[in-house]
């Protein structure tokens, strides 16, 4: 089962959904989600998602 994780950076609203060991970094959008990376480790995540949103302070959603 995947469990997931919101994170707001920027004006971004991001998805961090962990599924059988891999994390999967999604943007939302006013479309839907949007794909941006896989990671292995929630702060490799967490790290994708600030440099894709070119902001340095990220807060859990």
């Amino acid at each position: 089962m995947a469990s997931e994780r919101a994170f707001i950076c920027g004006n971004s609203k991001y998805y961090v959904v962990e599924y059988r060991g891999t994390f999967i970094v999604q943007r939302q959008n006013w479309l839907g989600r949007s794909f941006i990376t896989y990671s292995r480790s929630l702060a490799e995540a967490i790290a994708r998602i600030e440099a894709d949103a070119r902001c340095w302070q990220i807060r859990a959603a």
